[in-house]
């Protein structure tokens, strides 16, 4: 096999990164990026459960080299002793050659590029989206982008817990953005949209090497009339370039269950990116 070309400027999924693997064990989780011969990497959890034992998990992997084969990867797979996968990408004929059985249909995610400049990053995203931006930006919208505290920052969560509640989904806990912040010091950023002194409007994003991974969001009726949120990424986009981060990972994207949603996300201008679903080895053990 030849030798693997993953890098550290790579795009790596938050859930196959080494930043991901460093919160998962500050909290006590077993969690390590293993490496695949010399064609890919895998993310593993690992996880004892009652009556079954040790269960190995990835979730949005491997990530595969570039160069790596059907045949190279089919190998990597038998030779993991993963359990379940959720492939990044529809590698359909790869699972099933390496002896795995689909349980889920993929998703869809929303991925958006980082354009080179704030104009660039404008003139991506679609008429509808561009003519919002602009008409927040008539309001003199002030956005700002700050590293996270969890002190500073602890109202945005409070926020979003009423959120949950009153439209009934769930995010990652509090904890897991400490966990994060605590391993990776200063990979976790916060945009704010401001109303004099007050802020309107948030959003948290994580950083992982070249991709950052939006984490939640909240805004007030104020922020919805100003548009906060479209000013608010088109700033984080071009704060996370001069990081280096060049794709920002927006989330589920799903037009029936959450249309205004994914019409934001869709109106930044991201590519729609379809994951490879939920897969069982079998036999399992």
């Amino acid at each position: 096999m030849r030798a693997s070309s993953i890098t550290p400027d790579h795009l790596i999924p938050l859930w196959q990164s080494s930043e991901w693997a460093a919160a998962l064990r500050g909290i006590g989780r077993s969690a390590a990026v293993e490496p695949m011969g010399d064609v890919g990497q895998a993310l593993v959890l690992s996880r004892r459960i009652l009556g079954i034992g040790p269960v190995r998990f990835a979730s949005r992997g491997p990530v595969w080299a570039g160069e790596a084969t059907f045949s190279d990867r089919v190998q990597a797979l038998r030779a993991a002793r993963l359990h379940i996968v959720n492939p990044d990408r529809a590698d359909f004929d790869v699972m099933h050659a390496a002896g795995f059985v689909r349980l889920m249909q993929p998703k869809q995610v929303a991925l958006m590029l980082v354009a080179r400049d704030e104009d660039a990053q404008i003139a991506q995203a679609r008429g509808k989206w561009r003519n919002a931006y602009r008409q927040g930006q008539r309001q003199k919208l002030l956005c700002t982008v700050e590293r996270f505290h969890d002190l500073t920052h602890g109202w945005i969560f409070a926020k979003d817990r009423e959120q949950q509640r009153q439209k009934g989904f769930r995010t990652l806990p509090p904890l897991m953005v400490q966990a994060f912040d605590n391993a990776n010091t200063g990979c976790v950023d916060v945009c704010l949209a401001w109303h004099g002194e007050q802020p309107i409007a948030a959003m948290i994003f994580l950083r992982h090497g070249a991709m950052a991974t939006y984490h939640i969001g909240w805004t007030s009726e104020i922020g919805r009339a100003v548009r906060a949120h479209h000013g608010m990424m088109i700033e984080a986009a071009q704060s996370l370039g001069r990081k280096g981060v060049r794709v920002i990972d927006l989330g589920g994207y799903d037009p029936v269950a959450a249309p205004g949603l994914a019409r934001f996300k869709r109106g930044t201008g991201a590519q729609v990116h379809t994951l490879g679903g939920t897969w069982l080895r079998r036999p399992f053990g």
